[in-house]
């Protein structure tokens, strides 16, 4: 169960306008601070730097602070999410902005065209263009290598989905949004009313769920949001996960990190990464592992040995467990996202 204990400092969260409407914006800089002592609870969650740590507690764009029956929203949650909001949309834009960097037509390609002698100019298409796109593709970006195989045919599509993934999140006029907020709820206990099974259950850290789905909402009491919204509910999990910034902070303290750090991206779980995996599954900006899709693959290793197996075998192979798999699972986008701003920002 998450820290639900009285907050540390003047309690501006509760001002109507914090929960109201004027969160459609949420481009508000303000920023709260510890003040006073520190509780216990409080020291668990963050012993090192909670004293130092500034609060910033305002909801991300088109979205809104929403209690869960007696689980209410403390400002050390709040921070976090914002942060971690923050962090996953930092790495949503540089993996959109990393991925022109490797189309046929840029420079990078023609320069390795003029230093590789296997490879010469051919007709778009065909496999001989394929396979040294490919390689073009494996020595320059090692994140799209390792969460997509390199996979040269489906690269206009992947492109695509990232700068979705970058521009989409936070339009309230998005197709398939239908102009609700993104409610950004708290619990351990959220039942999906189809299947009873509660959403948190197995150490789930978040999901994102249709309102009209969440159970409590129809048998207890309460101002509820909309049933044609969606909620991003936090598990107790997630505020066990690391902060990006903590991490890099870290490991850009050791001067010059090993490769096998960076690579090892298992270890670079965090709470940005989380949210970006499941800004994908919103219907307004991927639908990944929908129904009739992928069931939802979790880890580094799992997703990268799941997509690079098919890139051993035949071109026709590669493409087509692109877009059954790689294009429609989460994990894919949040790791490749992970592993490329990592190894730019150190």
């Amino acid at each position: 169960m998450p820290y639900m204990g009285t907050p540390l400092v003047p309690r501006v969260l509760q001002d109507s306008n914090i929960y109201g409407g004027g969160l459609v914006n949420g481009s508000s800089a303000a920023v709260v601070s510890y003040e006073g002592s520190v509780t216990r609870a409080a020291q668990y969650l963050e012993p090192a730097r909670i004293s130092k740590r500034v609060l910033q507690t305002i909801a991300p764009t088109s979205t809104q602070w929403q209690g869960f029956g007696s689980y209410q929203w403390s400002d050390y949650q709040r921070d976090m999410v914002v942060k971690a909001w923050g962090s996953a949309k930092a790495m949503a834009s540089a993996a959109a902005t990393s991925m022109d960097n490797i189309r046929p037509g840029e420079a990078g390609y023609q320069n390795f065209l003029n230093l590789a002698p296997a490879c010469k100019p051919t007709k778009q298409g065909t496999a001989e263009f394929n396979n040294c796109l490919r390689i073009f593709i494996a020595a320059n970006h090692i994140p799209y290598t390792q969460m997509f195989g390199a996979d040269p045919e489906n690269l206009p599509l992947l492109t695509q989905n990232f700068k979705t993934l970058r521009d989409k999140v936070e339009v309230l006029g998005a197709a398939n949004r239908e102009n609700q907020l993104l409610y950004l709820t708290v619990s351990s206990t959220v039942t999906d009313i189809i299947d009873g099974v509660n959403q948190c259950d197995g150490g789930v850290q978040a999901f994102v769920m249709g309102a009209v789905r969440v159970k409590e909402y129809h048998t207890n009491p309460g101002v509820y949001p909309p049933d044609n919204a969606w909620i991003l509910n936090f598990c107790p999990p997630f505020f066990q996960l690391p902060r990006m910034e903590d991490q890099l902070d870290k490991l850009g303290a050791q001067g010059n990190p090993s490769q096998a750090q960076i690579c090892n991206l298992d270890a670079l779980d965090n709470a940005a990464k989380c949210i970006l995996h499941e800004w994908t599954h919103l219907p307004w900006v991927l639908n990944t592992n929908a129904p009739g899709g992928p069931s939802d693959t979790y880890g580094y290793l799992k997703a990268a040995s799941y997509q690079t197996a098919a890139s051993i075998g035949p071109s026709s192979l590669q493409k087509m467990f692109t877009n059954t798999f790689g294009s429609k699972n989460a994990d894919n986008y949040a790791w490749m996202a992970v592993s490329h701003f990592v190894m730019v920002k150190l």
